[in-house]
């Protein structure tokens, strides 16, 4: 939409960059290493902790056993007194790239992303891309699948069970690992995205939908819930209900063999002042400004609502959650854990543990809580023999902690070394590992603190520029973007809305986008787009040519591909300022078609709906959520407000110049309207006033109610 930032666009061309690779990593692909000496808790079903030897080969590991022959120039590393378990899986991340090395850090082998940027994520998961970012393995729904409106800007929008049929493959054919649902999605469609995945072998996930009881879910066929709400009788709340109330539902997940991601840390983490920890400069140093911005912003949010009855009504709940949490153990459920990361104050790589933790203090034993976050865990991704045991064939992720896990589970943090993949990361190298991370979140924030100049577009010689200004987009207070705007009335009289996007450099690296939407007659005739990133640039150009509306994609000379479209498009949405520009231009209508682009520049058909308010603003209901702006007397976006579940994305006027001219006037009609709309906002606002003057009630004296829109 209008404020989507494109952080991935090249994703597809670009890669990451990749850290130092530590000192003992050095050796040959193919050497082979022997953990000697160590407790090894293989997590083979039946099979108990003993002291052995693990030969690892590559990446893998080859064997395990007391009385191993190991090969020649086999290098030894002796773990004598330590414990060998394998690398933990986290169930249920917001998956990040820079975030590899904290999850490395904290010994995760494997993450499970619940759906996010589908191209990125599709660019991470690559075993390539695995290797040289030293981060776990990646399992991803791609983007998750939502109702109308959705709970993120890059969800895929189903309103019927015929888009699942239309949209949903294109999941497929990038190779998610699964399918990831939300809460907006009515019974039919999610009906049929389970028939769909299953017909595809892929497993559907999600919370329970409020468009179906737990008894309905389970026998819908899907085959993992995401958190204990659902399970919690609709007419209790947490404060009252008894844990005996989730033996029932516990049961019947049991019998549909449904496991659960129970996500405990996420709701014990709103009863903490963060700023308290003793940590939290620590913690936020391994945050780029984004991140932090945002985790601070939410700190100050919460802090408004953390007294004491608050505290201690939600450690009651927490409790309750606890108490459910070992009925459901007791009863059989298979429990999964999950860390939420990277949400606000859920550290990625510490969160799972602190979920771990929970699990002990609700009297689940370490031993099964190990077992959860590693043979369970990777039995229900399907994952079993590569992560989650030691044995021979699986992948050679691997910690040796210092003291026994499977008696207390804090010794997951307590670690003298690491394998990742074959390599072993030895305590220096952990160290050099932490002081990257932290080099590069500060190289982040002194981009983020720099201004950046922002030239204007180019228009054609021969145009006459009527409006000119500067725009900047941010997020949580983080700086997002800068963009210079021009509108140019080209000598056929078309009107050219042209705009160069700087986004700041601690989002992903310096890239630059320009921009051109041409409007003739009050119709969109052509529009292109070239988003830059060093050397590499990818193009759109479309345009109506022969009663459709033609589209083409490049990455440099290469031709990416050729689309077209029966109907021709209001705007193009490419995260521009110069959407709300061509917006202007637009009558209030219901429905009206629009080209919005993904990653990538992948182009889709959506439909807004476009009102004015009482103060005569323009409200915009997108397909994603809602858009709310105005304008200055010369036509120029003074401020623009963008709601997506819930983020909110401002873009505020810095700069404009008509050159004494009108600038770009809206259209007579929507002028007309404006103003009258205006004139009734302060008619009214001075009749209420004097009838305050009276001494009568006014309305804005009387509780008011609310359809719980925002207007923006």
């Amino acid at each position: 939409m209008l404020l989507r930032t494109p952080l991935a666009c090249l994703a597809l061309v670009v890669s990451s960059a990749a850290p130092p690779e530590p000192a003992a990593t050095a050796r040959g692909a193919e050497d082979a290493t022997a953990l000697v000496g160590g407790t090894v808790h293989t997590m083979l079903p039946g099979e108990a902790p003993r002291v052995a030897t693990v030969l690892i080969e590559g990446e893998v590991v080859v064997a395990v056993g007391t009385d191993l022959e190991l090969p020649a120039g086999c290098v030894r590393v002796d773990v004598s007194g330590k414990h060998v378990v394998p690398a933990l899986i986290d169930g249920y991340v917001n998956f990040d790239t820079q975030h590899d090395l904290l999850y490395t850090l904290a010994g995760i082998g494997a993450v499970r992303d619940v759906g996010g940027d589908h191209v990125t994520l599709t660019h991470a998961k690559a075993p390539g891309a695995r290797a040289r970012a030293l981060g776990p393995h990646l399992l991803t729904a791609g983007a998750v699948l939502d109702g109308d409106p959705p709970s993120s800007g890059s969800a895929v929008i189903l309103r019927s069970p015929e888009m699942v049929d239309e949209l949903v493959p294109i999941l497929v054919d990038e190779g998610v690992d699964f399918l990831s649902i939300m809460p907006g999605l009515p019974a039919d469609i999610h009906a049929r995205i389970v028939a769909f995945a299953h017909e595809q072998t892929l497993d559907v996930w999600g919370p329970l939908l409020p468009a179906l009881t737990l008894e309905q879910c389970a026998a819908s066929g899907q085959d993992g819930l995401h958190f204990l709400d659902g399970l919690r009788p609709t007419t209790v709340g947490w404060e009252i209900v008894q844990p005996s109330a989730f033996r029932s539902a516990g049961q019947l997940l049991v019998d549909a063999d449904m496991p659960l991601v129970p996500m405990m840390r996420a709701s014990a983490v709103h009863l903490e002042d963060q700023a308290t920890w003793p940590d939290v400069s620590s913690v936020l140093a391994l945050l780029s400004p984004d991140y932090s911005v945002w985790w601070q912003n939410e700190l100050n949010v919460r802090a408004r609502a953390l007294n004491a009855e608050a505290v201690e009504r939600g450690t009651r709940m927490l409790q309750k959650r606890a108490a459910a949490l070992k009925v459901l153990f007791d009863v059989g459920v298979r429990l999964i854990p999950g860390s939420g990361a990277a949400q606000p104050w859920l550290l990625p790589g510490r969160a799972l543990h602190r979920e771990l933790e929970l699990w002990q203090a609700a009297g689940i034993p370490a031993a099964d809580v190990l077992r959860a976050a590693t043979y369970e865990a990777a039995r229900s991704f399907g994952l079993d023999g590569q992560y989650g045991t030691i044995q021979s064939g699986a992948v050679a992720s691997l910690i040796v902690a210092n003291t026994d896990p499977s008696v207390d589970v804090r010794a997951l943090t307590d670690i003298d070394r690491i394998v990742v993949r074959g390599r072993v990361l030895e305590g220096a190298d952990l160290d050099d590992l932490l002081a990257t991370v932290v080099a590069t979140q500060d190289e982040k924030r002194e981009a983020f603190n720099s201004v950046e100049e922002v030239q204007p577009p180019s228009v054609p010689a021969d145009a006459v520029v009527v409006l000119s200004g500067l725009a900047r987009t941010t997020s949580f207070g983080l700086r997002m973007r800068t963009e210079r705007f021009v509108v140019a009335r080209l000598v056929d009289g078309s009107l050219s809305f042209a705009g160069r996007v700087r986004y700041s450099p601690h989002v992903d690296g310096p890239r630059e986008m320009l921009i051109s939407q041409t409007l003739r007659d009050g119709k969109l005739q052509a529009a292109e787009i070239l988003l830059k990133r060093g050397d590499v640039a990818l193009r759109m150009e479309c345009g109506w040519y022969a009663n459709s509306w033609r589209m083409r994609r490049t990455a440099g000379k290469e031709l990416l591909a050729t689309e077209s479209a029966p109907e021709r498009p209001f705007v193009v949405d490419a995260g521009s300022v110069t959407t709300l520009l061509v917006l202007g231009q637009v009558d209030v209508r219901d429905r009206f078609p629009i080209l919005t682009l993904h990653s990538g520049l992948e182009p889709e058909m959506a439909n807004w709906a476009l009102e004015l308010d009482g103060a005569g603003q323009h409200q915009v209901r997108t397909h994603v959520g809602r858009l709310a702006f105005r304008f200055d007397q010369v036509g120029a976006p003074e401020i623009g407000l963008e709601l997506i579940g819930q983020r909110v994305i401002e873009t505020k006027l810095v700069e404009s110049d008509a050159f004494g001219g009108p600038g770009v006037p809206l259209p007579v009609s929507k002028r007309r309207a404006i103003e009258e709309r205006r004139a009734a906002a302060a008619d009214a606002a001075a009749e209420a006033a004097a009838r305050v003057d009276a001494g009568e009630p006014s309305d804005a004296q009387e509780p008011a109610e609310s359809d719980g829109q925002d207007g923006g």
